[in-house]
């Protein structure tokens, strides 16, 4: 009912891309990926990006199957991708789903869910959605177009059976494609350091916030034993895998602010400094390791190393100017900062001065963006 109130649905998304991209820009950010880009998206951008609009590269993940709207999907998308190829839009991701999500009870675990009601079965662990044999077979069919893969996985089950397909595919296909598990809040000690090994991106993602309300659910339903070895960043970093930051925007955080990620993954508090508590505080990244997981190693993860990620002759002048040195500053501090340029290609495509303007008193007021 809301898409059929719209009445000219191609604007409206064209207008909501560009807002953004000018939103990405105005947090820092120089390249993303999608991580579910349906074919309109593919056709907004792709216009974007032809009529020089499309300040940041944009790495699209165009879903294997139905999972959040209706439309093409699968094969007919990976066509459309394809057409839909320009300088900054690559179509080169496939997104799978491999569970739900701690909260509902959804997510593929190893040990059972806590129980809480009478109804509840005290060895319920959830069950990855798909069959291993079937995983393999796409995720074959998939290398053999040239296409990479962002799977989605929550539980330590489900990432289990990621790793295990990933394992079958490279033995059948080698190591040219890319996987990305997103997520990666919960794994089994002894999958550790299988992500280096089958050369698999942790995408770690949403924000490490805790307490937070999503925390707080989650801890009713996951028992302590695994809840309290979230997200083990340090372990997957030191084994030599591609830990990448995200942000999951706009499904689990307002904004796609990298900062607030950056810091809770050295801190792993909660920036908010009356919340108490601390998540898996071993796990934390120290701070040149975290500003590697939002800079070169999601750039290498998304296939652009040979782009961007680094100020280096060769890669694209992609650079950012703050209103901070993080790197003299109290890490808890670094939630608070503010971009105050952005630069695509050696041009500003962001300025923060440009985003303020007065009101009828003389008063500034900020802009959305």
């Amino acid at each position: 009912a809301a898409a059929a109130s719209i009445e000219d649905p191609a604007r409206h998304n064209a207008e909501a891309l560009k807002t953004a991209v000018r939103t990405l820009n105005s947090f820092g950010i120089t390249s993303v990926q999608d991580a579910a880009t349906m074919d309109y998206a593919l056709e907004a951008l792709h216009r974007h990006d032809e009529q020089g609009e499309l300040a940041v590269p944009v790495v699209a993940s165009m879903p294997s199957r139905t999972f959040i709207e209706p439309g093409t999907t699968g094969p007919d998308l990976y066509r459309i991708g394809a057409e839909h190829r320009s300088a900054h839009l690559r179509p080169d991701f496939s997104k799978y789903v491999l569970d739900g999500v701690p909260m509902t009870r959804t997510s593929a675990m190893l040990n059972p869910y806590i129980c809480t009601h009478h109804t509840h079965d005290p060895n319920f662990t959830g069950e990855p959605l798909g069959e291993l044999g079937d995983l393999v077979s796409s995720l074959e069919d998939l290398v053999d177009r040239g296409l990479h893969a962002k799977l989605p996985a929550t539980g330590d089950a489900a990432v289990r059976r990621v790793l295990d397909a990933v394992e079958a595919v490279r033995r059948s296909r080698g190591y040219g494609a890319i996987f990305q598990i997103a997520h990666v809040e919960y794994i089994d000690e002894g999958d550790l350091r299988r992500f280096a090994d089958l050369q698999v991106v942790p995408d770690a993602s949403p924000y490490l916030w805790f307490p937070s309300v999503i925390q707080e659910s989650i801890a009713k339903q996951i028992p302590a034993e695994t809840f309290d070895k979230s997200w083990p960043l340090r372990d997957l970093f030191e084994d030599g895998a591609l830990v990448s930051g995200g942000s999951d925007w706009p499904c689990a955080a307002p904004t796609p602010d990298p900062w607030t990620g950056l810091e809770t993954m050295v801190t792993r508090r909660n920036p908010d400094p009356s919340v108490g508590g601390e998540l898996n505080a071993g796990q934390g990244l120290d701070l040149r390791q975290a500003v590697a997981a939002f800079t070169r190693n999601p750039a290498a993860a998304m296939g652009l190393g040979d782009v961007t990620g680094m100020l280096r002759p060769g890669l694209s002048a992609d650079f950012i100017v703050l209103d901070q040195d993080i790197f003299r500053g109290n890490p808890s501090a670094i939630h608070r900062t503010k971009v105050l340029r952005t630069y695509f290609e050696g041009v500003c495509v962001y300025d923060t001065a440009d985003s303020v303007e007065e009101d009828a008193a003389g008063e500034p007021v900020l802009q959305a963006d």
